[in-house]
């Protein structure tokens, strides 16, 4: 019993982070979908999405 007591956490915390990354993919293809102008009333351009979409937590 104390296996499964461990064991339900960390199922816990790889569901959250499986559904952390589909969040993280559905973002990237909805913001390189965009336009240069949308982009650009963003105030970010095509080049500088990527680094913003890996440092977005920091």
């Amino acid at each position: 019993m104390q296996n499964l007591k461990n064991t339900f956490p960390l199922l816990q915390s790889l569901y959250a982070a499986w559904l952390q990354r589909r969040r993280d993919a559905r973002m990237r293809a909805e913001l390189l979908g965009l336009e240069g102008r949308e982009l650009a009333d963003l105030g970010v351009g095509r080049g500088e999405l990527e680094f913003l979409l890996l440092h977005k937590g920091d």
